[in-house]
This record gives structure tokens, sequence and C-alpha cells, in this order.
């Protein structure tokens, strides 16, 4: 075989194998994954925070009894609650000790309110990013009829963490805020394909957060590239 057949044959090998190399949702290259932008974009409205429900403030504690206290007093020494001590009534005869905590003006600037429950809220840090896509479990692929969805499984990190979460007091209060900064943390998600592209099922624990109202109102939907 002469020099010029080598070459168009090694050309046409190259054009049957290009396609099963450029396949764009492959797990091993997540930063150019449609899955992981669906994730992005999801979390991006979805602020991480403090406690994974959201919490009444003003507030009144039993500084005995209520296991929140020392979450309370860590965010009144950073600032962003204040603290009164005073007496409750107990029925017709006693007393107990309770501390009436409330949100300075420092903490405001970080207290995300629920749009669903007036008078409550959450103090949010950051917004996970997605830095791999570890596996992908396709769904109802033997149903024709249904659209198609994935679970998947990705490590995320909170690149965006403020600064006062990193406070050894916080992170002592909120051992879930340690971990969520420590480095990538595993999670799964479910996406769905729609006419826009994948997109990311709300988890059944969601942190409350006035960040879900969406200007672009699209939902964590990312284009089908």
């Amino acid at each position: 075989m002469d020099s010029r057949s080598i070459s168009i044959s090694a050309g046409l090998l190259a054009l049957v194998l290009l396609p099963a190399g450029c396949k764009k949702d492959s797990p091993s290259n997540p930063s150019n994954s449609d899955y992981a932008n669906a994730i992005n974009a999801y979390w991006s409205t979805h602020p991480t925070c403090l406690w994974p429900d959201s919490v009444k403030m003003p507030t009144q504690q039993d500084t005995n009894k209520d296991d929140r206290t020392a979450a309370y007093d860590a965010l009144t020494d950073s600032g962003f609650l204040q603290r009164m001590q005073a007496e409750k009534k107990v029925f017709i005869f006693g007393s107990k000790q309770v501390s009436d905590y409330d949100l300075t003006a420092q903490g405001r600037t970080v207290w995300v309110p629920d749009p669903q429950q007036p008078g409550y809220g959450n103090f949010c840090f950051g917004h996970r990013t997605v830095n791999a896509i570890s596996a992908v479990t396709p769904l109802n692929a033997a149903n024709p009829n249904l659209p198609a969805s994935a679970t998947i499984s990705y490590q995320y990190t909170i690149a965006d963490a403020a600064a006062w979460v990193k406070n050894a007091e916080i992170q002592t209060a909120f051992p879930s805020a340690s971990t969520a900064i420590a480095g990538p943390q595993p999670d799964t998600a479910t996406l769905t394909k729609t006419t826009a592209g994948w997109q990311m099922t709300a988890p059944k624990r969601l942190p409350p957060s006035s960040s879900l109202s969406n200007p672009a109102n699209d939902n964590g939907v990312v284009g089908d590239h």
C-alpha cells in the first residue's frame, strides 16, 4: 500500500472514531456537561444556609433546655444577633431564665427571609458549585413515553463561602456548615430532559430562601446544546 492510500485510510478511521470521543454529556468531562450546568443553575438560586429549615426571628429560648442556645449565642458573638436576658413565669408559681434574640443591623445583611413564612428566615453563606460528576444513572430508559431523566452523583464545593462562616465559633455551633465548606462534598440530583434542556428536581429538604424568585424565569433550566 502506497503512502497516499495509508493517509486516506487513517483519515477515514479518525472520522469513524470521532463521535465516540466527543460525547458532550460524558461524566469524564463535567466542566462542559449539561448535567453540571443544570445543577449549578439550580443551586445558584438556592443558597446554602446554617439551618436546614427556616427559624423565627425574633425568638425566645430557654437558657437551660433549648439545644439551639449555643447556636444563637455564636451568632450573637459574631454580631448578627442581639441578646437580652429575662425571666418568664411558669404556670402560676415560679419562673425560668430565657434569652430573647433579635437581628442586628449587621445580621440583616446576611439574613434571608422565608417568602412562605413571614417572620422566618435563615443565615445563608454561599452556593454549591459542581466540581465533578461521579456517575450518571439513566431513568425511564425502558419507557419511551416518559421524558428522559437521570440520577446524577456529583461532588460540590461552596466556592463563594462568606468569610463569617469560617469563624471557629460558628463552625463549632453549626457542624453542617463546617463540613460544607471543608472541601468537596458528595450528593445526588435528579434531572429531567425538557424541551429547553436538563432541569434539576428540587430536593425533598431545602433551606427556604428569598432567592427562590428567579428573574430569568428559567427554573434552573440550561439549554440543550
